[in-house]
């Protein structure tokens, strides 16, 4: 679990992985705050890491098994791996930067 604290009242706030998202609310004085340029630095690293860990383990799938797949499938597995990597990539994102390397908040 993050904590974090509020620029305006300076309370504690827990935050889970539900919770943690690029706009929260301080639930003592309702101050606004969103992610600051750290932690969006932290998101966009995640996402390509994530992306070219993705892309080389379906690449070296692939790479095992070539010599037996047609062409339609080949491009079919392509373009499948490009959807799934760009459909997870932000909540795999979120996780990791949660789960690894921390959330911080800034004043709206």
């Amino acid at each position: 679990m993050n904590i974090t604290k509020c620029p305006r009242c300076g309370k504690e706030i827990h935050l889970t992985q539900k919770t943690a998202n690029k706009k929260i609310k301080c639930p003592h004085c309702n101050c606004i705050m969103k992610q600051d340029k750290k932690t969006e630095k932290k998101l966009l690293f995640a996402k390509i890491a994530y992306a070219f860990t993705f892309i080389l383990i379906v690449s070296f799938i692939y790479s095992i098994f070539s010599t037996e797949i047609t062409n339609t499938i080949s491009i079919a597995v392509i373009i499948l791996a490009g959807i799934v990597s760009a459909g997870t990539s932000d909540i795999v994102a979120k996780w990791i930067v949660f789960k690894f390397l921390g959330v911080s908040y800034e004043k709206e």
